[in-house]
């Protein structure tokens, strides 16, 4: 299967990218502190700052393998981080990824259908030949 890790994509307003460790104060303040956001997520709420930083250094230390797929979401007007959405679990055998995303409760709404569908659509490209991707 071909992999192509976590590329850039845009929309018009939204842009997709990997994570930088200056994205650590975003997030926190973001989503990764809040305790309703992080409800369904394998890590609970952060309690600072550094608590983010570390999770970023891990993620970002995955980037080179082409199988790792973990965007920062990001407002294109602003620049501001609301957000990720990143793989959860691929099955090559049967062709499926499984997506799983969060966002700042501030920016969610409308922006999360664009996301789902934008990544439901670039995903099959991004993703190589998957044919199933559950969100």
């Amino acid at each position: 299967m071909k992999k192509l890790g976590t590329k850039r994509i845009e929309t018009d307003r939204l842009i997709l990218r990997r994570f930088e460790i200056e994205d650590a104060e975003e997030m926190f303040a973001n989503w990764a502190s809040d305790p309703e956001v992080t409800k369904f997520l394998t890590w609970p709420p952060h309690a600072d700052v550094d608590v983010t930083r570390e999770l970023l250094r891990d993620w970002i230390s995955h980037y080179e393998d082409g199988g790792y797929f973990n965007w920062v979401i990001e407002l294109k007007e602003t620049g501001r981080a609301i957000g990720n959405i990143s793989v959860v679990h691929m099955k090559e055998e049967i062709k499926a990824a499984e997506i799983g995303y969060c966002m700042s409760r501030a920016y969610c709404v409308g922006q999360d259908v664009t996301i789902r569908g934008f990544v439901i659509r670039c995903g099959m490209r991004q993703l190589g030949k998957i044919e199933t991707i559950g969100v």
